[in-house]
């Protein structure tokens, strides 16, 4: 029991840093505040056993660095195309590895969603994709008893969908 308590304030920070990087409209900003909140999120799934998310967490501080640098060097598309294959097949492989039930496909697909949409850079596609993926998280952290995750969740389809609200869809009723 102690153990959860612990990973759910663990959980606690990393939802900060989540839920607030969905408020910011800059991608480096966006990517900086959520490779935080994986860091924390990978601390809190392996705390409760749950290796396969804590690991895909893991392999999303690693994306997260890498895509940063790239872009901070403005490669081109092409070299990012294979670094994006190169983080899907390093997903599959290590959810191979860590595969204990049908439960840990969850966390993997999710990774490899988060995994496109932080490649591409469409910040509108990022919203899109961090809501969908939040309430797929829900099921999932409520099954580990990651239970402040679930609130999170919840709270980052709200601010997801504020985000939405403010950047796409109210600017586009301003641009009409």
């Amino acid at each position: 029991m102690e153990i959860v308590i612990v990973s759910n304030l663990i959980g606690m920070i990393a939802l900060l840093f989540w839920v607030y990087s969905l408020q910011i409209n800059d991608k480096k900003q966006i990517m900086k505040l959520q490779l935080l909140a994986n860091i924390f999120y990978a601390i809190q799934y392996i705390t409760i056993g749950a290796i396969t998310a804590g690991m895909m967490n893991i392999i999303s501080v690693i994306r997260y660095i890498t895509f940063y640098k790239i872009e901070e060097k403005k490669k081109d598309q092409k070299l990012s195309i294979w670094i994006l294959i190169a983080f899907i097949v390093s997903i599959i492989l290590v959810g191979i590895f860590t595969y204990k039930s049908p439960m840990d496909l969850i966390p993997l697909g999710i990774v490899m969603l988060y995994t496109y949409i932080t490649w591409q850079k469409n910040t509108k596609v990022i919203r899109y994709g961090i809501v969908i993926a939040a309430i797929v998280w829900i099921y999932y952290n409520f099954s580990v008893q990651a239970y402040i995750s679930v609130i999170g969740n919840l709270l980052e389809v709200i601010s997801g969908a504020i985000a939405i609200y403010r950047f796409d869809i109210r600017k586009n009723k301003n641009e009409h």
